[in-house]
């Protein structure tokens, strides 16, 4: 389950979200996992006084950021970071020490490729 700052919004904060989430999954929380969005350290910290969470995902963080995330975090819940992610940033972002990493442009921004399927006629057909 993703909780998204829309999400959070609705709830009214980010601890009734996730009481909320958490407490709509009981008795099949062991099998789902909880991931919750934040776009600043604050909300972070926030996050780590709740339980049930498994994953912070880190919104649009700058690398500095995401180091700091990693190492207030410290191991409690496994990170992701998203936003802002290209293949000339990613090594600098594993290199933090987050869990996952999210690149958003290989769905929403690949290149087009033309493939066109041409049939010609052909004066004779094999036997």
């Amino acid at each position: 389950v993703l909780i998204k700052d829309n999400h959070i919004v609705a709830a009214g904060s980010i601890a009734v979200a996730i009481d909320r989430c958490v407490n709509r999954l009981k008795g099949s929380l062991s099998l789902m996992k909880v991931e919750i969005e934040v776009k600043n350290m604050e909300e972070i910290k926030k996050v780590l006084k709740c339980n049930g969470i498994h994953r912070i995902m880190l919104d649009n963080f700058s690398v500095a950021q995401i180091k700091d995330a990693v190492d207030v975090i410290n191991h409690v819940v496994e990170v992701e970071a998203s936003g802002n992610v290209n293949l000339e940033n990613v090594r600098d972002i594993a290199d933090t020490g987050v869990d996952f990493i999210s690149i958003g442009a290989l769905t929403h921004s690949p290149k087009a490729l033309d493939i066109s399927l041409e049939i010609r006629k052909t004066t004779s057909f094999p036997s």
